[in-house]
């Protein structure tokens, strides 16, 4: 049903928008506040562009905005804050979109949240199809889908050819009561279809199945999607519908029907999660598919259920490469349906994705320098050696490995610290670090004898300067935020004579090379110069 969903976007934006009673504005209208009314601009051929901006949108119309373009024209629409669409009555709702064919470029800019409301119908946020040119939708604030008995999306984008885009800069949030619900969508056959969130993604369904994220690629099509937050779907499994996958998962990579060419990528700044699996990859065709699925998860992988990755049982270990911080769960493969419930077994398709899977070695915020040198990733069985750079003025107090419990990283015999790269991974580094009593300037960044280790960025502006190395700046040092530190040396400058530096916080009165200061935020010093002359006259 979700899948037959996504099938039906596309035609669904075709057929509203000629029945929707939308007026045109000219080009030239100005910014002013489109109340009760859908803004649209449209462009067809070389010479044609259209291009409309106004103050914000609201109407019962069911379509906020709209901007297509197609033979090489070029056709835009700037809502400079929020657009709020509702539908009137029983049809659908679509907040922003924008449709681009034959090498035109259609673009919608929102400077608010964009919201879309509908009782019966299909709801999306913003949406963006291209065949042959660039059609881009793009919100400053939050997106968010609501319906009591359609199915809804909050982003989706389609390409057959050329490229589709949608962003929002905030939260993206689609629920439904008794239809399906996809976060963000992306579908191609050909060309780029792109989905970016800056923040969370949640997908709920009070009767139905969801989807956080759903991807699907086609011949030689490509989608990505990036969230920057967590994904989170909740609903109910559909088990008696004619696809055994119609569940309610984190991310669907939909690979059927793809070439050697076609691919999904999905990245994850948090955690992923679904009622009945993190991550579906699905391949419902009749044959193999040829497509990638390339999942990166930052955060945790899982579920409700116990199982984080479902594959369908034509993919294979080919298809799926994960990249995550950590599994939380089994990897299972369908290889029958009940009545009631999905059977699935381990075979040797599971056990080769999951000892193909690179764990992310975490480390904790702000102590990225003190492992610099560490691998970034792992596989099932490895050993990492875990390099510790300690600054100047600390020694190592402790390593530890886990978040939330601090375990004490392993030692050789050598006195190296390493890791053992577990299944399901979770590695997570931290070090806590004691100031030597001469470099440590502030009793408060010490906490039962371990330094608070967040490193703080010094820069000096050298103006025109250059240090008796030859750089020429700027100088730029890191250090742990506590840290007792001697301004920089004085730089050279032809024609001037260094005066002093000067920081950017009032609060510090050092200037002179050598003078000392407790590095306790990020802080700027400028050189000021003296001509030679003003030199000589206050000598």
């Amino acid at each position: 049903m979700i899948r037959g969903m996504m099938r039906n976007l596309a035609m669904l934006m075709v057929l509203t928008l000629p029945l929707v009673g939308v007026q045109t504005f000219a080009a030239d209208s100005g910014a002013e506040e489109a109340a009760g009314e859908v803004v649209i601009a449209t462009a067809t051929g070389a010479d044609a562009i259209d291009s409309q901006s106004y103050e914000g949108v609201e109407t019962d119309d069911g379509i906020g905005v709209v901007a297509t373009a197609d033979e090489e024209g070029e056709a835009s629409v700037t809502i400079k804050n929020d657009v709020t669409v509702t539908a009137d009555g029983d049809g659908g709702a679509t907040g922003a979109y924008a449709g681009a064919g034959s090498d035109g470029v259609a673009e919608v800019e929102v400077g608010g949240d964009v919201s879309a409301t509908a009782e019966k119908e299909t709801v999306m946020g913003i949406a963006a199809s291209a065949n042959g040119g660039s059609a881009e939708v793009e919100t400053e604030g939050n997106v968010t889908a609501k319906s009591e008995e359609g199915d809804v999306i909050g982003l989706y984008s389609e390409s057959s050819d050329g490229i589709a885009e949608t962003e929002a800069d905030g939260d993206v949030s689609a629920v439904s009561r008794s239809g399906a619900a996809i976060g963000v969508g992306a579908v191609s056959t050909g060309g780029l279809s792109k989905g970016d969130v800056d923040g969370s993604v949640t997908a709920k369904s009070g009767e139905r199945e969801a989807s956080g994220v759903y991807a699907w690629v086609e011949d030689n099509g490509e989608a990505y999607v990036k969230v920057d937050g967590d994904i989170k779907a909740e609903g109910k499994s559909d088990y008696m519908s004619d696809s055994p996958y119609d569940l309610v998962s984190g991310i669907v990579a939909n690979l059927s029907n793809g070439s050697e060419k076609a691919k999904i990528t999905v990245v994850a700044g948090g955690d992923v999660t679904g009622t009945d699996t993190g991550l579906m990859v699905i391949n419902d065709s009749d044959e193999e598919t040829k497509a990638v699925a390339d999942i990166i998860v930052e955060g945790t992988l899982g579920s409700g259920s116990g199982t984080a990755v479902l594959l369908s049982e034509k993919v294979t270990a080919d298809n799926v490469r994960l990249t995550i911080w950590k599994l939380d769960g089994d990897v299972k493969q369908v290889v029958e349906q009940a009545d009631t419930s999905l059977q699935a077994v381990s075979t040797d398709v599971t056990r080769a994705v999951e000892k193909n899977i690179n764990y992310i070695i975490a480390v904790k915020p702000g102590q990225e320098d003190i492992f610099k040198g560490t691998a970034e990733t792992a596989k099932e069985g490895e050993t990492v050696i875990v390099r510790i750079n300690v600054p100047s003025g600390y020694r190592l107090n402790a390593a530890y490995n886990g978040k939330g419990e601090r375990v004490p990283l392993l030692k050789d015999a050598d006195g190296n610290y390493y890791v053992e790269v577990k299944r399901g991974g979770g590695i997570y580094l931290s070090a806590c670090l004691k100031a030597l009593p001469s470099e440590s300037c502030q009793a408060r960044y010490m906490t039962g004898g371990c330094a608070i280790t967040e490193m703080v960025k010094i820069t000096y502006d050298l103006d025109g300067g250059v240090m008796p190395d030859g750089d020429k700046g700027p100088v730029i040092k890191k250090v742990p935020a506590g840290t007792m530190l001697e301004l920089m040396e004085k730089p050279a400058k032809e024609g001037y004579v260094f005066d002093y530096w000067k920081c950017d916080d009032k609060d510090v009165t050092v200037k002179n090379p050598k003078d000392k200061f407790c590095a306790e935020k990020d802080m700027k010093f400028t050189a000021v110069w003296k001509t030679a002359a003003e030199a000589e006259t206050a000598g």
